[in-house]
């Protein structure tokens, strides 16, 4: 061996260098006896070849991965999309959107039990492996190819938080090679400590919740540092495949699977073996997660609004909302109710409902039969003709320009080019107050209204109540054939109920971020569209449908209520929308493929289904007056049918007006020297 010198100057012996060959050892002979032969210089071809393209395949790679390195580990994947809770109006949660986030938990607050139940299943030489557990590989792959199938893995919990952070589940070369260059980086940026830290508070486990913290709040109610033994192991076992761990998926499967760890734990000898015992035999139970599919409805339809109330906003948001829960489960009870009794009859399959208050705040949404089995919003996505429902922006029209409820008009056959308007049921009643003619919902004497207004005007009106549909200014339009939402057309009734202001309709009081800090709150100051004298003469003549028109059915007792029934043509939508004191409420049903119903009308399904949810609604509560219903008559307590029977003959006194002919014209006449337009 050769030696070679020290760091004093001196020699030792070095015996990682062969000695050198004699001058003549490589010398090329004649004979050519030193040769290679042709085997090994294939051989050693073969090598340099492979070593060659690995070099320019990792040069190659790395100018594509490497760039983008830097910036995907400084900003993981999960937390590019907000994550969106929902709450109520009382603060529970209606549901989530992008996942659950809770904010991070140090090490030192969690139960050791639960990182060392962690540890246990998952990497137990983590504190002394470099990223990667070579032993653990080798374990696995081996325990895998003896049964021949896949039944260990070897990932350590450094690369189980590389792969869940930043990148897929696709099982590819490149994939695994990110894997590792992302595990690397980890292990020499943070301490073992920070990464089980980050491991423990960001791992995905199940029914969309994203750390311990967030999975004990979901499943167990109660924050990760009061979890028992039991919660631990089943926590601990949610991360190898939280889909089907989890207790919401399979508690059978959430059980067993906690076994292993506490079976694991157990073997550790760290722990009183009665303690095991009595944890697997008295398994963690997950609390009861109740069901509220229907409200899915509202929480999709505030949440497809958070990025436009608060942009480029990534990490855990919490949205509160308007929605009564009491309200919600009334409408929810409502229509399903309604479609499983008598959807039947009235070959009726879909049914949505709104809630709003005078301020625009949505107490309830329903937005179909069933959300599991139809995401489709019919309160605020489809778009359908209200009939009738829509008269009453005609009237406002009318009360604008200068006529009152006693004018009268004429209800006889009309005919526009090739289009003759038909009452529903067949009649003509001759000369009819304006007031009448809304009351009984009489479709001539709306069309000769609209054209004696100019449809114009009535279509100016009817967009100053916020519809975001157009509302062309055709010839039916009085009689409600430009379509709507269910929540436009509900909105479109609260200046009637609040005096002539409009609001804008809401479900999100306020947005913040998981520390608390506001980050959107509601403010809108309401926009008059009409007078208040007009809104209150809207309310008198809408509470004189419900107390003797079309809407009967939707009288609440001594309670005043106004609205309006509508039904399109073929009977393919039946609509009531009607308000009290306190809400304004819109109802629509019909299939979603528009096949008619059978004799379904506004007046009948709709205003029935109103005046339930109305009358559950206020149930308890203390009567309240309807500001513009005659003398807030209906605010009195009927303690008698006879009391009842003379305060409606108090009000047909009060606007029905004995029968004359048309007049023909209605220019200006002059008498006594006064003019004045005949009405």
């Amino acid at each position: 061996m050769r030696n070679g010198p020290t760091q004093a100057g001196g020699h030792e012996e070095q015996p990682y260098f062969p000695a050198i060959a004699g001058e003549n050892e490589y010398v090329r002979t004649d004979e050519g006896r030193n040769r290679p032969s042709l085997f090994w210089r294939f051989t050693l071809s073969l090598s340099s070849l492979l070593i060659l393209l690995s070099v320019i395949g990792g040069a190659y790679f790395g100018s594509i991965v490497l760039p983008s390195l830097e910036d995907d580990l400084m900003h993981p994947a999960m937390l590019n999309t907000p994550s969106i809770r929902v709450l109520d109006r009382n603060g529970r949660e209606l549901g989530a959107r992008g996942g659950r986030y809770a904010p991070i938990v140090p090490l030192q607050d969690l139960p050791p039990y639960l990182i060392d139940a962690v540890l246990q299943i998952e990497d137990k030489r983590f504190y002394s492996h470099w990223g990667v557990d070579v032993i653990a590989i080798t374990r696995a792959l081996y325990t895998n190819v003896s049964a021949g199938r896949v039944l260990q893995g070897g990932s350590t919990i450094t690369q189980q938080l590389a792969k869940n952070l930043y990148l897929s589940n696709e099982r590819t070369f490149s994939r695994k090679l990110k894997e590792l260059l992302y595990t690397f980086w980890l292990e020499s940026h943070f301490s073992k400590d920070e990464i089980l830290t980050l491991y423990i508070n960001r791992m995905y486990m199940g029914a969309g919740n994203y750390g311990m913290q967030a999975a004990s709040e979901f499943y167990f109610n109660k924050d990760i540092r009061a979890v028992s033994l039991a919660e631990a192991a089943l926590l601990a076992g949610l991360t190898k495949a939280p889909s089907d761990y989890a207790p919401t998926s399979s508690l059978e499967r959430a059980h067993a699977r906690a076994r292993e760890v506490l079976t694991v734990m157990a073997a550790s000898n760290r722990y009183d073996q009665r303690i095991i015992r009595q944890s697997i035999a008295n398994p963690a139970l997950a609390r009861v997660q109740i069901p509220v599919p229907e409200s899915q409805y509202f929480t999709d339809w505030v949440a497809s609004q958070v990025d436009d109330l608060v942009p480029n906003f990534n990490g855990a948001i919490f949205v509160t909302t308007t929605l009564d829960p009491d309200l919600q489960k009334i409408a929810e009870e409502e229509i399903h109710t309604t479609l499983k009794e008598q959807g039947e009859e009235y070959s009726v399959t879909q049914g949505a409902m709104v809630t709003l208050e005078r301020d625009g705040a949505v107490r309830a949404m329903v937005g179909g039969a069933r959300y599991l089995s139809s995401q489709f919003n019919r309160a605020t996505q489809a778009k359908r003709q209200p009939g009738s429902a829509f008269k009453p922006f005609v009237y406002v029209a009318a009360l604008e320009k200068g006529l009152r409820r006693e004018n009268y008009i004429s209800d006889a056959p009309i005919t526009i080019g090739d289009w003759s308007p038909k009452n529903a049921n067949k009649k003509y009643r001759g000369q009819v107050s304006i007031g009448d003619a809304l009351k009984y919902s009489i479709n001539t004497a709306t069309v000769r209204l609209t054209r004696k207004l100019g449809q114009g005007r009535v279509a100016r009106t009817a967009r100053k109540f916020g519809f975001s549909t157009p509302i062309p200014a055709h010839a039916s339009i009085g009689l409600g054939t430009a379509e709507v939402t269910l929540l436009d057309l509900t909105r479109a009734y609260i200046p009637f109920q609040a005096e002539g202001f409009l609001p804008q309709a809401h479900g999100i009081t306020q947005i913040t971020d998981s520390e608390g800090r506001i980050l959107y709150e509601h403010d809108d100051t309401p926009v008059r569209v009409i007078k208040r004298s007009t809104a209150r003469r809207m309310t008198y003549m809408l509470y004189q449908v419900v107390a003797s028109g079309t809407g009967k059915r939707a009288s609440i007792g001594s309670r005043a209520g106004a609205g309006k029934t509508g039904t399109t043509q073929n009977h393919r939508d039946v609509w009531f929308v009607g308000y009290t004191q306190d809400y304004v409420t819109g109802i629509w049903y019909g299939n979603d493929d528009e096949t008619p119903m059978e004799k379904a009308y506004g007046g009948n399904i709709a205003a029935s289904s109103w005046a339930h949810v109305m009358k559950d609604a206020y149930k308890g509560k203390r009567l309240t007056s309807l500001t513009g219903a005659w003398k807030a008559r209906a605010a009195v307590r009927d303690k008698s049918k006879a009391q009842q029977f003379y305060a409606r003959l108090s009000d047909l006194f009060h606007t029905t007006r004995p029968l004359r002919p048309e007049r023909p014209n209605t220019g200006l006449v002059r008498r006594g020297g006064t003019s004045y337009e005949r009405p």
